[in-house]
């Protein structure tokens, strides 16, 4: 009896060391505090500053484009309100850069695409709770993708009328816009991040006959002043959330046809994409920030290109150990 006991504990510790070995190889998923507003068209709108979430702008669950900023604080767990901003927007794009929040174009109706994109641009300084609307982009559009590289602002692709390959810098110190070298592949709802001194864009979607989903990748050099074709993403996806961990972009939820659950990662040491960890609540049009080692994947909705069906999750990945 006891030799049965003992292998029985053994193959327990076996087993056991085996499923802490796959989470550290897929990465775990958990829950934090729900956002205090349901909202979903906040693709490339949520960010880290000063390891706080901001969430800017969007669609409510009553079909409404709100003005809001709503702050996590993933010490405490817990929310407060922001100023909100000057105009209510919903898929604007969102960059941080030396205290200030930049946001840039969105749209301002839900009725019919194009959906009267802005080209306003405002700057919420933290340090005095204000915000100043600064030069406007050469054209209105949204649902593109903001980073920061080199003390500038890099607005990547988005639509207007169509997806756009377009790629404007702008210089905070000047107040102004300039041309970029546009992307090899228009795309509009793509995820970008930077690593390494160099910008990653992937997935997105054209209008062509409808909405057609993109995987393909691309990076922009400084140096050479040129984007390269990466290997494509696993399979196509639009709307999706994105978010940079130890030098790895880590790609979440979005569509073509369903809303998928599923998590990559691309690295560039290796130029390969693995997949993780599925999500608990499959989303799309949702908003991804990184705070330290974490990545919080905020609120977005289940059911495609819906407008009223967002969600308040505040659902939180932490990337693989190794």
């Amino acid at each position: 009896m006891r030799k049965i006991v003992l292998s029985f504990v053994v193959l327990v510790l076996v087993w056991g060391t085996s499923g802490v070995s796959l989470q550290n190889e897929l990465g775990t998923w958990s829950s934090a505090a729900e956002m205090p507003t349901a909202r979903k068209q906040i693709t490339n709108s949520v960010i880290n500053v000063d390891d706080s979430v901001y969430v800017l702008g969007g669609v409510t669950s009553e079909g409404t484009i709100t003005d809001a900023v709503d702050i996590y604080d993933p010490q405490t767990n817990t929310w407060r309100n922001g100023t909100p901003m000057p105009l209510s927007l919903w898929r604007t794009m969102v960059a941080h850069l030396d205290g200030k929040i930049y946001v840039i174009g969105g749209y301002q109706s839900t009725t019919r695409f194009p959906f009267n994109p802005s080209n306003r641009v405002f700057e919420y300084d933290l340090s005095n709770d204000t915000w100043t609307e600064k030069a406007t982009l050469p054209g209105p559009r949204g649902m593109g993708a903001a980073v920061v590289l080199n003390g500038r602002i890099h607005l990547l692709a988005g639509a207007f009328t169509t997806a756009l390959r377009t790629h404007l810098i702008y210089d905070p110190v000047e107040d102004r816009w300039s041309d970029g070298p546009p992307l090899n592949n228009a795309r509009s709802g793509l995820g970008a991040g930077v690593i390494d001194g160099k910008i990653y864009a992937t997935g997105g979607y054209i209008l062509g006959n409808g909405v057609v989903s993109q995987k393909t990748a691309e990076v922009f050099d400084p140096e050479t002043n040129e984007w390269a074709s990466l290997p494509d993403m696993p399979d196509t996806r639009h709307g999706i959330s994105a978010a940079v961990v130890d030098g790895k972009l880590y790609v979440f939820g979005g569509l073509p046809v369903a809303v998928s659950t599923r998590t990559f990662v691309f690295d560039p040491a290796s130029e390969t994409w693995t997949e993780l960890a599925d999500m608990p609540t499959g989303l799309t049009m949702a908003g991804a920030a990184a705070v330290e080692d974490s990545i919080y994947v905020m609120g977005g909705g289940p059911s495609g290109l819906g407008r009223t069906d967002g969600v308040n999750l505040n659902q939180v990945f932490t990337p693989p150990s190794n």
